[in-house]
């Protein structure tokens, strides 16, 4: 039987909805940071390097939306943290180390894939406008 994604698994899931929503909006708005950013250094002709600044926030929304998405937060993981209560609550750090490992791997994982496609993004970009 499979557990609902409304509580605490090691490795698939450490926040709840509340969390989850939090990261979905971050993620909206390091989206919108990144397309003005975009917008500003087109105005102002900047040189193509410039547009590796996207990188930053391209990345964070990119993180945003997948943490979201798999209600895992690789922040909370990487500290041995958890909030996958039901109830709006302080995060409560996780006592098994089997499962502070599993929640440390996933987070890597969820960090090279953000980065990865927060870096794709970027070349494309940068790409567009050699």
């Amino acid at each position: 039987m499979a557990l609902s994604k409304d509580c605490y698994q090691p490795g698939e899931t450490n926040i709840n909805r509340y969390e989850a929503q939090l990261r979905r909006e971050s993620a909206i708005i390091n989206l919108l940071i990144s397309v003005a950013l975009f917008v500003f250094l087109k105005t102002i002709s900047a040189n193509a390097l410039w547009y590796l600044l996207l990188f930053i926030p391209l990345f964070l929304s990119s993180l945003g939306f997948i943490q979201s998405k798999n209600k895992f937060c690789a922040n909370f993981a990487l500290r041995g943290l958890q909030n996958a209560a039901r109830v709006i609550d302080a995060p409560s750090h996780v006592v098994s180390e089997r499962a502070r490992t599993e929640d440390r791997k996933r987070a890597s994982r969820l960090l090279i894939y953000a980065g990865l496609t927060a870096l794709v993004s970027t070349l494309v970009i940068l790409f567009f406008m050699a």
